[in-house]
């Protein structure tokens, strides 16, 4: 019916009209035969594209309004569920109210897509609505967010008589422009800064309270560039009173006196080359998740235990009493070589996983933290595993 097309064009052109003038972003819509997606929008920074990009499916008119206590339920089509949570940018659902001309939104992911009897349906919460300011740094955050990161090593205390130096590894968990690096920077310089951790006592009583002089990050794109020391970004930022102020021989950048330096290094043929056979990749790795998922099982346990009886001793008992478990997990085999490349995604999440249990260890088997910071971050590291879980579920089903 003419109607419902006139409906459904109103509301595209509302939600365009919405990101060009309340988010001042770019927006292309999408004038190939609709597979699920109207348009897309890309997010400026400073008057510049970025290349960071959203699809947007809209959703217009009263069939689509099916309110219930706290949101919005759509109920789409499996051809465009699966559509979109395979598409390679992120999807957003808009679903526009015209009477009340409110637009409901929210990102479409395995989490809130949800398997009905008769099919699929997904929640928007009420508060989710695009004209909201907040709204702008919800979406803007899916890309400038610290999930796109895996600490590695964390908080580094590199010290010495006349300077405090501080610095931090980070592996990204998916393709990251340095765009999202650059507009992360400031909030993990800062952090580090007024870091409490001191790798000695000598050290504590020299700088307890002190502002860091100099902050060192280094980026990689993947684990095998951690291992041999080969970093992609190197960022540093010294204090404006520091003494001994530390420098790069060159820099690409510098934003609010964070000098970045980005390296064209790729790992030589013969590393990207050593891989592993998909069958044994897969029997290392089997095994792994089965024991980290037992162990992360029994953390959560001895965490929610202190929660009740305060017994710091007790708590880590129970936690250090897996450590040497972890450490035969990931062969030398395994360190030494590749995933497959089909398998890449998954040896990502491993990854991921193995950092957040490694790092409560780390927390845990350091005298220098005062209780309330090791429970804090056992706390952090847990849910950084529990949310690799189910892709750890989804990833090796992929790779059968």
């Amino acid at each position: 019916m003419i109607g419902n097309s006139i409906t459904e064009r109103i509301g595209i052109h509302k939600v365009a009209l919405c990101f060009l003038e309340k988010f001042g972003w770019i927006e292309r819509e999408q004038y190939v035969a609709d597979q699920g997606i109207d348009t897309q929008v890309e997010i400026v920074e400073n008057g510049n594209p970025t290349g960071l990009l959203y699809c947007i499916q809209v959703k217009t008119g009263k069939s689509y309004i099916n309110k219930t206590k706290d949101s919005i339920t759509y109920y789409p089509e499996e051809r465009h569920v699966d559509y979109w949570l395979n598409h390679s940018l992120p999807v957003i659902l808009v679903v526009c109210d015209l009477e009340s001309d409110t637009k409901y939104w929210d990102f479409v992911t395995r989490q809130n897509v949800v398997k009905t009897k008769k099919g699929w349906k997904i929640d928007i919460p009420f508060e989710n609505q695009l004209d909201d300011d907040q709204s702008i740094d919800k979406i803007r955050n899916f890309y400038f967010s610290n999930d796109n990161f895996t600490i590695i090593e964390s908080g580094i205390d590199t010290s010495h008589a006349l300077s405090r130096r501080i610095s931090m590894k980070i592996v990204l968990k998916r393709n990251t422009s340095n765009i999202i690096i650059e507009g992360q920077l400031p909030k993990l310089i800062e952090g580090l800064k007024r870091s409490d951790y001191y790798r000695s006592e000598i050290v504590e009583s020299r700088f307890r309270d002190q502002p860091a002089d100099c902050v060192w990050i280094w980026f990689y794109r993947n684990l095998e560039q951690y291992r041999n020391g080969l970093p992609f970004c190197t960022a540093f930022w010294n204090h404006p009173d520091s003494k001994t102020p530390t420098t790069l021989s060159s820099y690409d950048r510098e934003i609010d006196g964070i000098y970045i330096k980005y390296s064209s290094s790729e790992l030589p043929d013969d590393i990207i080359n050593r891989r592993l056979p998909k069958g044994k990749y897969l029997k290392i790795v089997d095994r792994f998740l089965l024991e980290t998922n037992h162990m992360y099982a029994g953390i959560a346990e001895a965490y929610a235990t202190y929660q009740n009886d305060s017994n710091m001793s007790l708590l880590k008992h129970k936690i250090l009493k897996y450590r040497s478990q972890l450490e035969g997990l990931l062969s030398e085999e395994y360190q030494q070589n590749n995933a497959p490349l089909e398998c890449a995604d998954l040896d990502q999440i491993v990854q991921n996983m193995y950092a957040a249990i490694d790092n409560i260890f780390i927390v845990v088997g350091d005298k220098n933290r005062d209780d309330k910071n090791i429970v804090d971050c056992i706390k952090m590291y847990l849910n950084l595993y529990a949310e690799n879980i189910e892709p750890s579920k989804y990833e090796r089903k992929k790779v059968i």
